[in-house]
């Protein structure tokens, strides 16, 4: 490009426009071809450098003319997990008639590097991030995309909320200060990231208070590793037992899979003073802890009570009945898409935090009578 805009030499192409306008190629296609919403500011910007450069569309061999269909790109942590799966074919319903673009990340950095570059020479009018993303440096650059980015019951960054320093934090504070002595990145910087969640906190709390209504006291809970949204969960339930003096052990966190489930009921009945009620962070756990029960010869609901998260539709068939909270995956995927078509529109849409729905099963009962009482 010269210093004026235009190009060196040969015809302007769309590459061409998006670097005079300072906006992305996806953005520039829009635009030119009437195919999809872009702002106002960004139509005016890439309509003058159009007319300063001349540019001229070319139109290719097999182009009707027609419009095309708006494409949504969805990127999933972990396609095997029922909720996430579920929550996919929630946004197919919502984005429509938009087509949907689904890639695999599997919490792997460089997988969702290369997907996210994909992702960005394919026409699409947004990103959601479906589960954790936990690089900095991949927040940072999914932030600055001129598409509208979307995380959808996702933590970015490897903090928790809460954890995640506030803008105008002293970078230079000492280490054992409230401030790492390395700066680290600010909640400003993914400001432009809209998050659509559930209230993990209702929720939690709500199962905990059924358990304590039922005369639960040992109550242990089961999450897993490197899940921010799991540990979301688990704070609140380390919150709410704080002053019990549970035994050790009662927190395990295991793979998020019926799997996981079963390891960990094994170790929590290994323990001196098992628990009589055990809250799994997802179905997937549960479901696996209530088929171990069983193995173990033991009742669901007699000799241990065991709680979900999610609401899957698998955890309307287990035997009990599994008592889970539900979160409405229909509504989270159309505040979610609701984000993206507002930006497009060149407004800013902040969603609210979900409400959750306790749904009582019969996985869930009086504790035996046997229990002891937790030490004072």
């Amino acid at each position: 490009m010269s210093r004026s805009g235009a190009p060196k030499s040969g015809a302007t192409t769309l590459e061409d426009i998006a670097q005079a306008a300072g906006v992305s190629k996806a953005t520039v296609h829009r635009v030119v071809t009437g195919s999809g919403p872009a702002s106002t500011a960004a139509r005016k910007k890439i309509a003058g450098v159009v007319k300063d450069l001349g540019y001229k569309p070319v139109r290719r061999s097999g182009d009707t003319g027609r419009r095309r269909q708006p494409v949504l790109g969805v990127i999933i942590r972990d396609v095997a997990d029922p909720f996430y799966s579920y929550l996919v074919k929630a946004v197919i319903k919502a984005a429509h008639p938009w087509e949907v673009l689904l890639g695999y990340s599997e919490s792997n950095t460089s997988h969702l590097r290369r997907l996210e570059q994909i992702l960005g020479t394919r026409r699409i009018e947004g990103i959601l991030l479906v589960g954790d993303i936990l690089d900095i440096d991949l927040c940072r650059q999914l932030a600055d995309l001129e598409d509208p980015v979307v995380a959808v019951c996702s933590h970015l960054g490897p903090w928790s909320a809460d954890e995640a320093p506030s803008a105008g934090a002293d970078a230079d504070a000492e280490p054992d200060g409230d401030v790492h002595a390395s700066p680290r990145p600010e909640r400003e910087q993914f400001e432009r990231i809209r998050v659509v969640k559930s209230d993990s906190e209702a929720g939690i709390t709500d199962l905990y208070n059924l358990l304590r209504i039922k005369g639960h006291r040992r109550i242990a809970f089961v999450g897993a590793p490197d899940n921010k949204d799991l540990d979301e969960r688990l704070k609140v339930y380390q919150t709410l037992t704080a002053s019990e003096n549970l035994p050790a052990g009662y927190v395990q966190k295991v793979a998020p899979s019926p799997d996981g489930g079963r390891v960990a009921i094994r170790s929590l009945f290994a323990l001196d003073e098992p628990p009589t009620a055990v809250m799994a962070a997802v179905d997937n756990i549960a479901i696996g802890a209530i088929q171990q029960v069983w193995q173990l010869g033991k009742k669901v609901g007699e000799d241990i009570s065991i709680t979900g998260f999610d609401d899957i539709p698998a955890a309307e068939y287990t035997w009990p009945r599994l008592t889970t909270v539900a979160q409405d995956v229909d509504r989270i995927a159309v505040e979610a898409v609701k984000v993206v078509r507002a930006r497009l529109n060149g407004q800013d849409y902040e969603p609210p935090l979900l409400p959750t729905r306790l749904i009582e099963g019969n996985s869930v009962g009086s504790p035996p009578p046997a229990a002891p009482e937790p030490a004072a």
